[in-house]
């Protein structure tokens, strides 16, 4: 009755976690049910089982829990204690878990099935707003005053430009923070450049991977998300070095065609709205006026230094930031009260310089140590350049993405009926 009783428990914590997974793609409150219930599933599977400890994965347990250790001295520091459990008991609950889950989370997971899973989550979840959208734009559905002065009474089409602005503008209102989105994307990306890679013949299967690269690519550029975008960027370079390296010719046949297509793309006038160009000129007094980040980030970094070892605290942040947009004169970031956009630096000036370096060593960590090293590189470095130009870690969902990467890059007892417990690198 007990075995029974286990494995149970094993197939529903699995179950709930391919939930989950399907799910990361989809606004935050639906996450938060399908990544608490996958949690709270957990917690009784490891308090009636107790699990044996996964030696491998303690280094990279005590390295989370000294960042939870770190933010809590800088909390007590500035005497914000009750803040600090408050954050992390709401929206920040999986830095408490994580260390527990990477130590005894042990179900065994099908490596290929839950990529699929990731990508087929993704897909459902743009083709939903694609066609929410067009039913909002051309007024066949109504969902409240708000959302219906946001879009043009007029039915016609002006222009492809001013409807994919509108598509751009609309779809953090509606549905999901297009960055969010562009990281979701960018995690399908590489899966889909991995599920190619170990695909030993050239079949159907293949064709529909690469069709939904494509499409999933012209998603991500007409989100706007300009993480998204360079992370789209790399993940190409990335997959074709991979998927071509025996073929010396054809690798650099791709990456030739691929850097010439994503050159003709730069020259166009919607890439310009995003501007791409400016960022290719690398002419920095142009890029810092247009985005308000490189601003942004000069204030953040200025008030790091200052606050160096400890940092502001966890409910001093933002007011710190806004103090300082309001003393150089930045009235546009002072109204929208902007974050760092920067998570390395949100960290610096939350927590001090330690918090910073330790989850910069975190992921360097999860890279060196991973069983499957290509996979690893991709997710990790999509979270990585995300996390360059957002604040990923104050929101559930990306939060959630990445437990998602840890425990892709961590997982060793893999499901028998796959070859990807193998040490696949580039």
């Amino acid at each position: 009755m007990n075995n029974k009783m286990y494995q149970f428990s094993l197939k529903f914590q699995e179950y709930l976690f391919y939930i989950y997974l399907v799910s990361l793609s989809f606004p935050i409150f639906v996450v938060k049910w399908t990544y608490g219930l996958w949690l709270f599933s957990f917690g009784i599977y490891a308090l009636y089982h107790r699990p044996k400890l996964i030696k491998e994965n303690v280094v990279l347990a005590v390295l989370f829990t000294a960042l939870l250790l770190v933010r809590f001295f800088s909390s007590v520091v500035h005497s914000e204690l009750a803040y600090f459990i408050k954050v992390h008991f709401d929206n920040q609950l999986s830095y408490l878990v994580l260390p527990i889950l990477l130590l005894y989370n042990r179900s065994s997971i099908n490596l290929i099935r839950v990529l699929k899973l990731l990508i087929a989550g993704n897909l459902v979840a743009m083709i939903y707003f694609l066609i929410e959208f067009l039913l909002l734009r051309f007024h066949i559905i109504f969902i409240n005053q708000g959302v219906y002065n946001a879009f043009p009474t007029s039915n016609s089409i002006v222009s492809i430009a001013s409807e994919v602005t509108l598509f751009q503008n609309t779809i953090t209102l509606l549905f999901k923070h297009r960055a969010a989105m562009g990281l979701c994307g960018s995690i399908s990306l590489a899966s889909l450049f991995y599920l190619i890679r170990v695909e030993r013949h050239f079949n159907k299967r293949k064709f529909l991977y690469i069709g939904a690269i494509i499409f999933i690519a012209f998603y991500i550029y007409f989100t706007g998300s300009r993480s998204g975008l360079i992370v789209m960027v790399v993940l190409f370079v990335l997959g074709l070095i991979s998927i071509f390296r025996k073929n010396k010719l054809f690798q650099i046949i791709s990456l030739a065609l691929v850097i010439a297509l994503f050159g003709v793309i730069s020259t166009m006038k919607l890439t310009r709205n995003l501007m791409l160009n400016e960022i290719f000129s690398l002419d920095y007094s142009k890029i810092r006026v247009l985005d308000p980040r490189f601003s942004i980030w000069e204030v953040g970094v200025d008030l790091s230094k200052s606050n160096f070892w400890t940092g502001v605290g966890m409910s001093h942040i933002q007011d710190v930031l806004c103090d300082e947009y309001a003393k150089r004169g930045m009235t546009l970031c002072l109204h929208e009260r902007y974050n760092t956009h920067n998570q390395f630096l949100h960290f610096w000036l939350e927590s001090g310089i330690f918090a910073m370096l330790l989850f910069l060593f975190i992921l360097g960590y999860l890279i060196n140590k991973s069983s499957n090293r290509y996979l690893t590189v991709c997710l990790v470095v999509s979270y990585i350049i995300v996390s360059s130009l957002e604040d990923t870690l104050i929101q559930i969902s990306s939060i959630a993405a990445l437990v998602a990467i840890i425990l892709i890059a961590t997982h060793r007892n893999f499901d028998e009926n796959t070859t990807d417990n193998l040490k696949i690198d580039f």
